[in-house]
């Protein structure tokens, strides 16, 4: 069976259903404009997910790390080795009894299911299914069924542009308003009505300030699920890292932190600086984009004086040695100033970016300069007091000995 095509054209939740209803095994390759997800089947189930851009291995230790299951100091060693054995990251960590079999499967299932909801928010993009053995540890993975991927991913569908007014950016702080802990009581009672204050506040109408039929004057009853994110809340901690923290999810995170916004219980921490150092962050900025600007004109200028050696075949003429030694040339002049756009980032909020993505947000960047002679996005790796930052290479893989690093 070869299913391929447009989403525009047969929408993902079609092809979950085809897939699940015919029990099918396989791999579903999914590619948007910014990234690409490969979704493996197994009788119809769901039983892996994996994103390029994301860096599957890399991530799950910073979620790890984030959500205080392991030390920083403990991934980097973990790292290490899986350069030289190429293991997987979570069976370097299990064997060395670094973290628990039950919460390696919990951070697993929470990646998978993350992976796969995000491509519901895209618009457009291109799909092919492959029928093909697929393996997976059913002690660390369950399956999950795509009919419950789909009633949540079409509920995400719904509620997102609420969400996205409430919480643009991923890299948004909040800090708790003056007596906003006084104001919750935590449901405690498993058979009480399903919605919390906080539902009604979302499914009525937007900034009410009148308390829903379960709060006792002006409290708001919360779920436990709330109040985990309520009290990570700290005016240091940005989206991102909350939602790695709680182990909820982006989209229960982000929900959550809207309806609280809606409430009245948090406002956004101002991130830029609004004294002197203004001029100079501004200033910073600028020289940035000079860095990054002079960057590519060398690598350009590098092409140029080739092309005057070899002439017009340039490409054509260049040895794989040759080729090699220009790609490498050409990324390290990247690094550098993906480097620089990084410190910038740091200057201006007090915290290295979560993602790379986050600079091309901010508009100093294009998506193409994040990424390496080869195409692929630079692996860029937040760590306790620095970022690790490097190209794998020719081909993409890490530890294979063709590393760039900076």
């Amino acid at each position: 069976m070869a299913l391929e095509g447009n989403i525009r054209d047969f929408g993902l939740t079609d092809i979950f259903q085809l897939i699940s209803i015919q029990r099918k095994t396989g791999v579903l390759a999914v590619e948007g404009d910014e990234d690409a997800v490969q979704i493996a089947f197994r009788d119809g189930m769901i039983v892996g997910a994996e994103s390029d851009r994301k860096y599957e291995e890399n991530r799950l230790g910073m979620v790890l790390v984030r959500s205080g299951m392991v030390a920083d100091e403990q991934v980097r060693r973990a790292l290490e080795v899986q350069k030289e054995t190429r293991q997987k990251l979570g069976n370097i960590l299990l064997v060395n009894q670094v973290i628990s079999k039950a919460a390696l499967k919990e951070a697993l299932q929470l990646q998978m299911e993350e992976t796969i909801y995000k491509i519901f928010r895209w618009r457009k993009g291109v799909y092919r299914f492959n029928q093909e053995t697929v393996d997976y540890d059913p002690e660390l993975i369950t399956p999950v069924d795509p009919q419950h991927i789909l009633m949540d991913g079409i509920r995400m569908i719904d509620e997102w542009p609420f969400i996205e007014k409430k919480i643009p950016s991923l890299g948004m702080v909040f800090r708790l308003r003056n007596g906003a802990l006084d104001r919750v009581v935590r449901r405690e009672d498993p058979d009480e009505e399903d919605l919390s204050a906080l539902e009604h506040a979302f499914l009525g109408q937007e900034g009410s300030s009148t308390t829903s039929s379960r709060g006792d004057g002006d409290k708001i009853h919360v779920t436990p699920d709330e109040e985990r994110v309520l009290l990570l809340i700290d005016g240091e901690k940005d989206v991102s890292t909350i939602v790695d923290a709680s182990r909820l999810g982006e989209f229960t995170v982000c929900k959550t932190l809207a309806n609280f916004r809606s409430y009245g219980l948090i406002e956004e921490v101002e991130q830029r600086p609004r004294i002197k150092l203004e001029a100079e962050v501004r200033g910073f900025r600028e020289l940035a984009r000079s860095v990054t600007t002079y960057g590519v004109v060398f690598a350009v200028g590098l092409l140029l004086l080739l092309f005057l050696a070899k002439g017009e075949r340039l490409f054509s003429l260049l040895s794989p040695s040759e080729m090699h030694a220009l790609h490498e040339v050409m990324a390290r002049s990247q690094l550098d100033a993906l480097a620089f756009q990084i410190q910038v980032y740091r200057a201006s909020y007090g915290r290295y970016p979560p993602t790379l993505g986050m600079l091309v947000e901010e508009g100093n960047l294009g998506s193409a300069d994040i990424q390496d002679p080869w195409g692929r996005e630079f692996a860029y790796r937040p760590l306790a007091g620095g970022f690790e930052l490097l190209s794998f290479g020719q081909d993409g893989t890490e530890g294979s000995g063709d590393d760039i690093r900076r």
